[in-house]
């Protein structure tokens, strides 16, 4: 998946909703209605952006928390750091977005 469809997965697996004019929201207004926003506004950069990949981890189960830990883990190259608590610290967002995406279930193959 490309960082942009990655972006999109991950904003609507953490409840962003889109309309019908490509605007994004995920809270109200202070009327009560959806606040949205251009999709080139559309935050956070969950394949760039570790605060973004937080927000986006505290939405996982249990059982969703030990698989993604599980594929951050195994998808680690360093011998060194290969299932340590040091390859989740130092895992980049693109690879937590990637095993986000795969727990989920929403990831698709290229």
């Amino acid at each position: 998946m490309t960082d942009a469809e990655i972006r999109i997965a991950i904003a609507e697996a953490c409840g962003w909703v889109c309309d019908e004019k490509g605007y994004w929201s995920n809270k109200l207004d202070r009327y009560g209605k959806p606040a949205w926003y251009p999709l080139k506004g559309l935050n956070p950069d969950y394949a760039k952006d570790l605060n973004a990949m937080n927000e986006a981890e505290k939405t996982l189960t249990d059982e969703e928390w030990d698989g993604y830990s599980c594929l951050i883990y195994n998808a680690e190259n360093d011998p060194e750091l290969k299932a340590t608590n040091k390859a989740m610290i130092h895992a980049p967002a693109r690879r937590r977005a990637e095993a986000f995406c795969r727990v989920k279930g929403i990831w698709k193959e290229t």
